[in-house]
């Protein structure tokens, strides 16, 4: 399961460049979990980079897209 959801994030990482805040944090997660579980440094380290991006994902008025353009 964690080899499954690093490649997902992997992927998400190269298609969402701004990335979404409720997904991201999630996913980021999850990958720390596996990354503890299973001491594998590579997915800490995408767990890290889900949540340093995730102030960008915030806009101005302090909500963020949920899907494309669409904010909640």
């Amino acid at each position: 399961a964690g080899e499954k959801v690093h490649a997902h994030v992997k992927r998400h990482l190269g298609n969402h460049d701004a990335g979404y805040a409720n997904i991201d944090t999630a996913m980021a997660l999850q990958l720390l979990n596996f990354g503890l579980f299973l001491d594998r440094a590579e997915m800490k380290e995408t767990s890290r980079q889900l949540l340093a991006r995730v102030g960008r994902a915030v806009m101005p008025d302090g909500g963020f897209h949920y899907i494309w353009n669409q904010n909640e």
